[in-house]
């Protein structure tokens, strides 16, 4: 079993991460470049018992690669899928990264396949 939950909501130039502990708790929320390098440090105090969510969107091929390069449990989230559990009005990339953490850690992720 994990004990941290990430999700990471991927834009052009940015990405917004959210780690969940096993229990649920937000334990970090940071907005980081979009770059392998500091995507990796940001992760590196958590060790590798974490699963990582991130959404199938047009840009997510570089970083699920170095991900999974790195030794990561990372599991590509379906976009629609997505859209249609969450059902979320108001959409803001913490709110998208927590709810991808949040699927994630309680086993309800809609997944495709990489």
């Amino acid at each position: 079993m994990s004990q941290y939950y990430i999700g990471i909501d991927l834009h052009t130039r940015s990405a917004q991460l959210c780690i969940l502990d096993a229990q649920g708790v937000v334990v970090l929320e940071q907005r980081t470049a979009c770059d392998l390098m500091d995507i990796l440090e940001v992760l590196s105090p958590f060790g590798r018992q974490i699963q990582i969510a991130v959404k199938s969107t047009y840009n997510w091929y570089w970083l699920v690669d170095g991900l999974m390069e790195a030794g990561y449990d990372t599991r590509l989230a379906h976009a629609y899928g997505l859209r249609l559990i969450t059902g979320a009005e108001v959409k803001t990339n913490r709110r998208d990264a927590y709810s991808r953490a949040r699927y994630l850690r309680l086993g309800e992720l809609p997944t495709t396949y990489i």
